[in-house]
């Protein structure tokens, strides 16, 4: 089993910034106490630079994360691509965009229909937070922008859904997120998007709530690029200057692909606490 180490140093991220040290060094001795794994330096920094560098934000911010990771083993447990996740990846368009919005990363989520029969929703909660963790690997990311399309979407895939993961995945979003929520953009916009987020509705806080934004089908994507997110960020099929979607697609399976060793090494942290 490889031991967890991350792509990049915390050491060249932070240089000879003391406060920031400071912070660090205060969760090193506040983890002794806690039932959570004994973190690298550069997991730390993620989770402060998640807070903003305010130091009892990025505590609130740990202590949720691992706490979902060890009662909700089916989500963050064995993340693996295997069988079952790769159907699952026919059923699903997700990549993280390469370019940054305002320092937020772009999680581009959309159901293909045709496959609706490959979905399944705890792989793509696991899948969801291998994104995320896959995001950090190479630096900590200030915030995230989700960016989902609804065409796809139907009431099959609503009646595949389940409450506690919804819940779980929410709690995870607001709570124990390595980076700041910027925005959840849902575009193409439908009756089965709106019943979806009615089912989240019990589980969204208000300061979640003002950062969902509903898109209906056929609007101006110029307004679009104008207002919330523009050209620079987004793949052509949504009047972007980035490559096609399935490209980032594809990618990211290979990056996840990449990160098998990372996955299970990071359960093994977690199996030491």
């Amino acid at each position: 089993m490889s031991q967890i180490r991350l792509g990049f140093s915390a050491r060249d991220v932070i240089k000879n910034d003391p406060k920031i040290w400071d912070n660090l060094d205060k969760i090193k001795k506040w983890l002794v106490e806690e039932p959570i794994p004994n973190l690298l330096d550069e997991q730390i920094l993620i989770f402060l630079t998640a807070a903003g560098h305010d130091l009892q934000t990025a505590k609130n911010i740990i202590k949720s994360h691992y706490h979902l990771k060890q009662t909700r083993p089916e989500i963050f447990d064995g993340r693996t691509l295997d069988e079952k996740m790769r159907r699952n990846l026919k059923a699903v368009l997700t990549a993280n965009l390469p370019v940054y919005h305002n320092d937020s990363i772009i999680f581009f989520w959309k159901m293909v229909e045709k496959n609706v029969d490959d979905y399944d929703h705890r792989c793509m909660a696991s899948l969801l937070t291998m994104n995320v963790d896959a995001s950090v690997f190479n630096g900590p990311v200030k915030s995230a922008i989700f960016l989902l399309d609804g065409n796809g979407m139907t009431f099959k895939h609503l009646m595949k859904m389940k409450l506690d993961l919804l819940r779980t995945i929410s709690e995870y979003i607001q709570s124990g997120f390595p980076m700041r929520l910027a925005g959840i953009h849902l575009i193409n916009s439908s009756s089965t998007v709106k019943a979806l987020f009615k089912m989240l509705s019990p589980f969204i806080k208000p300061e979640m709530a003002g950062l969902i934004h509903f898109h209906r089908s056929g609007m101006d994507m110029e307004l679009f690029h104008e207002e919330w997110i523009p050209k620079r960020c987004l793949p052509r099929e949504y009047g972007g200057e980035l490559e096609s979607i399935e490209i980032y697609h594809h990618a990211l399976v290979e990056q996840l692909e990449s990160l098998q060793w990372f996955f299970d090494a990071e359960l093994s942290q977690r199996s030491q606490m």
